[in-house]
């Protein structure tokens, strides 16, 4: 049976976000696939057979941002899986959703429609340079991920 590795960071059963997590896990299931979701919170029901890896993590939001992404990197290496399917910027994963697009043009956005002031803020966050970094990294792995799009915007 095949193994495989879905991300997200967490969930709540509400978002558009989560209900597409819902959807591929349910048809990995339905495939007959060996389901485990590497997370930092859950909220939800999901079949028994599907396992959970939650990571710990602590600090404000840009130290668990690095702690969730050298967590996962961590497991994703140890090479349990057949196939990583995240929707968190992380190395090594086969399938990547986009989602909402990505971190850099949404920082770029923040930045043109503030003032100087505002513009360094958020080009100079340690939480967005961070994103940014994790964004290019997940996105020019040696054996590109395949790509989930919302939009072609």
């Amino acid at each position: 049976m095949k193994k495989i590795a879905m991300i997200r960071r967490s969930f709540r059963a509400d978002g558009g976000g989560e209900t597409a997590f819902e959807q591929f896990l349910m048809a990995y299931l339905n495939l007959g696939y060996d389901v485990t979701v590497i997370c930092e919170s859950w909220h939800g029901n999901f079949p028994h057979s599907v396992k959970f890896k939650k990571l710990r993590l602590v600090g404000g939001r840009t130290i668990k941002l690095w702690l969730f992404w050298f967590g996962v990197n961590r497991e994703i290496a140890k090479g349990r899986f057949d196939l990583v399917h995240s929707h968190e910027f992380v190395s090594f994963a086969d399938v990547l959703r986009l989602g909402d697009g990505l971190h850099s043009d949404w920082v770029q956005y923040l930045s043109q429609s503030r003032g100087l002031i505002g513009s360094l803020g958020v080009k100079f966050s340690i939480f967005h340079v961070s994103k940014c970094l994790m964004e290019r990294v997940a996105l020019s792995q040696q054996n590109r991920p395949k790509l989930i799009l919302n939009s072609p915007t």
